[in-house]
């Protein structure tokens, strides 16, 4: 996927609503605020420098210890969380809205790192305290959160800060203490635990057709869950039944170009029973995105609105799939392709001796791209199973500026981050035209990543647009099949 691109005239439709909640749920929530803990804030930060800080080397093992599926590194119920919220504020909006997630910071003596929260996904940050505040920085996509005490000490007030191509955005940014996490947003994950019927159960996936005003067609799988208690202070589990009037929501959504990652949100039951809305929402440090929608209580169509940070906003409709439906998106192995006449990529890097005789995936990409990230870390498993056998693998990077030295530090940073071993070059600006333009036997190029596989002889086998991520369970999993086969190809030519 790529950012979102330039505004569309706006039509709001804002599908919120009064939400139908119960006396018990609010107090629940309310009681979920606790008073800060106390730390040792006094130590100086270099990050408040122009210098973003950089990943430590345990920062990067946790990312790839989660991404991999490992335990979950946080529990719920730890101290140290936090409540957090991007502000979308736009003309057309009546109030702001807010892109929630969660925010876990460890005390001094523990050596784990901070971790971002979208629903099951938790992300390792870098983090550090001052005396005023905090930063959380997301160097591998040139953002950061800043942020100061309120003047209770509770809540932390500040800004996200997003390089971009036209420049720096930003977005308000608040945050508050929690005693754990919210299992009516982000359920906790603890199936075959004996607590475990105190969180969330979920529903099978549902697939939705879903059609965007500007950027077409794509699939939506959406799993919903029932709360079977929660937890007040005092350590107290009050039984809760919420069927019939709120469900936290997970999922994601896919397109021709990618997956928008790992969503969620909730949905509502309005009091009046006649219609139905929600939300799903998600930050990882390069997006902040928004699903709102409303529909009748059928539960079989929804409409409502994308937003993407305080810039892009576009309209929506979707249908829900009967069990076992299904339909087809274009298939990311024909959407790119080679012009008449051209065999190979004619690319000078490909010259070098290493390379000689050896299959080579190249691959196009940015580092400002969270896709991007999934993509390389599913090529550097490939790439150690297979590199004793000759494969190689050359990464041609497409950044936000023609700034060489800005993006060699963007490049280190993305190697540290998913653990490249491979050649990575600055190979031009990410436009994707001035991109196709650098790869002139390929018809075009429509996302970010593009996946390209050589035979020995540097033949092109196959070229892959896009990428499903690890949040599109069973489309990343056929992904990783087609990858490993035409690896298997490249390997026999």
């Amino acid at each position: 996927m790529t950012d979102a691109p330039p505004p569309a005239q706006p039509r709001h439709f804002s599908g919120k609503a009064a939400l139908a909640v119960t006396g018990l749920v609010s107090l629940v929530m309310c009681a979920l605020v606790v008073v800060l803990s106390q730390r040792d804030v006094s130590k100086a930060m270099d990050e408040r420098s122009d210098q973003p800080a950089s990943f430590e080397p345990e920062i990067i093992e946790a990312a790839t210890a989660v991404y991999a599926g490992g335990a979950q590194p946080v529990a719920d119920d730890e101290p140290g969380w936090w409540r957090c919220a991007l502000l979308i504020e736009r003309d057309d909006l009546t109030e702001p809205l807010e892109i929630p997630f969660h925010l876990w910071t460890p005390d001094e003596k523990d050596s784990r790192p901070g971790y971002v929260r979208n629903g099951a996904e938790f992300l390792p940050v870098s983090m550090a305290w001052d005396d005023d505040g905090l930063v959380v920085d997301f160097p591998h996509f040139d953002s950061r959160i800043d942020a100061h005490f309120s003047e209770d000490g509770r809540s932390l007030i500040g800004e996200w800060t997003k390089f971009r191509p036209a420049g720096k955005s930003t977005m308000r940014f608040h945050a508050q203490t929690i005693d754990s996490v919210d299992p009516f947003y982000q359920p906790g994950e603890r199936s075959g635990e004996v607590d475990s019927i105190r969180f969330n159960t979920w529903s099978e996936p549902v697939r939705w057709r879903i059609e965007f005003e500007s950027s077409g067609i794509a699939k939506g799988f959406f799993s919903k869950g029932t709360a079977k208690a929660v937890k007040v202070p005092g350590g107290i589990w009050l039984p809760v039944d919420t069927s019939d009037i709120t469900h936290p929501l997970r999922g994601t959504i896919l397109t021709p170009t990618g997956d928008y990652r790992f969503l969620c949100g909730e949905a509502v039951d309005y009091i009046d029973i006649v219609r139905w809305g929600g939300f799903l929402s998600v930050f990882d440090g390069a997006h902040a995105f928004r699903f709102d929608f409303t529909g009748p209580a059928s539960h079989d169509t929804i409409s409502g609105d994308f937003y993407s940070g305080n810039t892009w906003h576009e309209t929506f409709t979707a249908t829900r799939l009967a069990p076992g439906e299904d339909f087809d998106l274009p298939d990311p192995f024909s959407e790119v392709s080679l012009k008449p006449g051209e065999t190979r990529l004619n690319l000078p890097q490909l010259d070098d001796p290493k390379y000689a005789n050896k299959p080579v995936i190249v691959e196009v990409f940015g580092t400002w791209c969270p896709n991007c990230h999934d993509a390389n870390r599913l090529l550097v498993e490939l790439y150690n199973q297979h590199h004793a056998e000759g494969l190689e693998i050359l990464g041609l990077a497409y950044e936000h500026t023609d700034d060489e030295a800005r993006s060699l530090k963007q490049i280190q940073r993305f190697r540290d981050r998913i653990g490249a071993t491979w050649d990575i070059i600055p190979a031009g600006v990410s436009d994707k035209q001035k991109t196709a333009a650098t790869l002139p036997a390929l018809t075009d190029i429509k996302a970010y990543p593009t996946t390209i596989f050589l035979n020995r002889d540097h033949t092109v086998e196959a070229i892959h647009s896009g990428f499903s991520g690890p949040a599109t369970g069973a489309d990343y999993d056929r992904t990783r099949e087609e990858f490993a086969r035409h690896i298997e190809k490249i390997l026999g030519s």
